[in-house]
């Protein structure tokens, strides 16, 4: 019986080590070496869904999420990066002082906080900072664009591009200042500082200085000389069609071709300006903002889900840098969607695990011009062609994808289950609704989390258990040993000569007498009737065949 009791415990302490862990995270490297200058990547791996988190340096919290929705530090806001949902770490152009150990902090949907930290160690970049050129000068067409490539030989604290003495954009770390004049149509490329001119004209011709201060040593400059070529005269728009044709919801492309350079130009509907151009600087009309988009520096124009009361004729003006205005004009044809407006769902019913995402996924049978979804008596989002407005509640963590007005809730909980209905009114129709039910399922504790009173309550269940199994095999070894018991005094009863055995009366007789050697208490066990109850009538015939085994034994 001991030997049992303590193969009961063992197993029930194997199945309590062998339970799944509660919530961890997991990091791809504990220590992480980057040279100076360069970027560092803090990669982990959380067990499960995440609520919340934050990453901590040197007692300061310099990025935390809720969701999907991140809030940075000031001082890391412009160089430092979190990935979610995993909640990876990026900084930019890091530093010596960077270095140190960084400590990310996660709270699942269901289970404790679980907590790691990385170490990051900076290197130095040698002395004696220099900035290299591609190029000492370049050559390039008016209305074509300038790169002026520059590799500093070290990490940069901070920089800035001249010409003709004045600033044209600085920068310290990741944070950028362009001069207002150039705002629109320079970039920077960031960590080596090179920059990009777009749409140069002649006067743009002359050196450019730049000036860099390392993380290590003295500031040091280079100079750039840019050389613009005049385009040649007779400025022409060609366009690639006269006449668009499409059908009602769909997109017009009004491609156009300029022959030289161009410093401004339009786009004109039924006598009103939907966009203008200086350079790389676009006015939309208000009523065209949303759903228009201009291509530079061709100055093509896209429109997006159109109508019928979009077609006609559109005409662009271009001013060449170099030449008089031309004009060129496109027609749009929009064709009518049949009647009969519907929106089908690819699903009627969603089931997600908490913490993950669930899509809403529909699709009109037309063009739409607007359209929500609502939930409990609340609208989590309209759209009016494409300009979209989001419940406050919802902006961070729902996505909605058009045109089809599918929609997207990340990290959901259970109570966000429910029924979820979206309405749209057509281009051409009546409105029309569908509904889609959410069910969210709660994830469930791990056998980990059981209490003590249930760890305890399995233990008892299993030595009970053992001890009937104990108790039958005992009852099973002494009916065997009456039995053979038995057996030895039924040989002794028959044990007389043949002759005495002759006759029906003498083996009578005989047996009677035999009867009668038997011990009172062994008669009375003999003829006592078996009780309906007893441990043998319970014996099922699997029972039985335990027993029979035993009794071949």
């Amino acid at each position: 019986m001991i030997r049992p009791l303590l193969t009961a415990v063992a197993l029930c302490l194997l199945m309590d080590e062998a339970e799944p862990q509660g919530f961890t995270i997991l990091t791809e490297n504990s220590r992480i070496n980057v040279a100076e200058g360069g970027n560092a990547l803090f990669s982990v791996k959380p067990s499960g869904a995440v609520r919340s988190g934050n990453w901590d340096f040197k007692g300061e919290t310099l990025g935390r999420w809720i969701r999907t929705t991140v809030d940075f530090n000031n001082e890391y806001r412009t160089w430092a990066e979190i990935f979610l949902p995993n909640g990876s770490l990026l900084l930019k152009s890091v530093t010596v002082s960077d270095s140190g150990d960084y400590t990310i902090s996660m709270t699942p949907v269901n289970g404790s906080e679980a907590t790691a930290t990385i170490a990051l160690h900076v290197l130095a970049e040698p002395q004696g900072f220099t900035i290299l050129t591609e190029n000492s000068r370049i050559n390039v067409a008016e209305g074509g664009n300038a790169l002026f490539s520059v590799k500093p030989s070290g990490a940069v604290r901070s920089g800035n591009w001249d010409f003709k003495g004045e600033t044209l954009v600085r920068w310290i770390r990741t944070t950028v200042d362009f001069n207002n004049e150039y705002r629109t149509w320079a970039e920077i490329f960031l960590p080596n500082g090179s920059l990009l001119l777009k749409s140069v004209t002649v006067s743009d011709s002359g050196d450019y200085t730049i000036s860099m201060t390392p993380v290590n040593g003295s500031e040091a400059t280079a100079t750039i000389a840019l050389h613009v070529l005049a385009e040649p005269q007779g400025f022409t728009i060609l366009t690639e069609n006269s006449r668009i044709n499409v059908a009602e919801g769909g997109n017009a492309l009004f491609s156009v071709k300029p022959s030289g350079a161009v410093r401004s130009g339009n786009w004109d509907f039924k006598g009103e300006t939907l966009v203008r151009w200086i350079r790389t600087t676009v006015d939309f009309n208000n009523e065209y903002r949303t759903w228009a988009e201009i291509f530079l520096p061709n100055g093509s124009l896209l429109l997006k889900s159109v109508t019928v009361s979009d077609s006609g004729d559109y005409t662009i003006s271009m001013t060449p840098v170099n030449g008089s205005e031309a004009t060129a004009t496109i027609a749009l044809h929009v064709l009518a969607e049949p009647q009969g407006f519907t929106i089908l769902t690819e699903n009627s019913r969603i089931n997600v695990a908490e913490g993950g995402n669930a899509l809403f996924s529909v699709k009109p049978s037309g063009a739409v011009r607007s359209g929500n979804w609502d939930f409990k008596g609340e609208t989590l989002v309209r759209w009016i062609r494409t300009t979209v407005d989001f419940n406050n509640e919802y902006r961070t963590w729902a996505e909605i994808f058009l045109p089809n007005g599918s929609l997207l809730l990340k990290s959901v909980t259970v109570s966000d289950s429910g029924d979820y209905t979206i309405s749209m009114t057509p281009v051409n129709g009546s409105e029309a609704t569908a509904t889609i039910a959410l069910h969210v399922l709660e994830q469930h504790f791990s056998t980990n989390e059981l209490g003590s009173g249930h760890k305890a309550g399995i233990v008892i269940a299993v030595l009970l258990i053992l001890g009937m199994i104990g108790g039958i095999s005992a009852w099973l070894i002494k009916k065997k040993a009456c039995w053979m018991q038995e057996s030895t005094q039924g040989q002794n009863a028959t044990n007389i000569s043949p002759r005495e055995n002759s006759s029906p009366a003498a083996r009578g007789e005989n047996s009677a007498s035999a009867y009668e050697n038997i011990p009172r208490k062994q008669k009375e066990q003999a003829t006592k009737p078996l009780e309906e109850e007893s441990t043998y009538m319970g014996l099922q015939v699997q029972d039985r065949s335990v027993y029979n085994e035993l009794m071949r034994r």
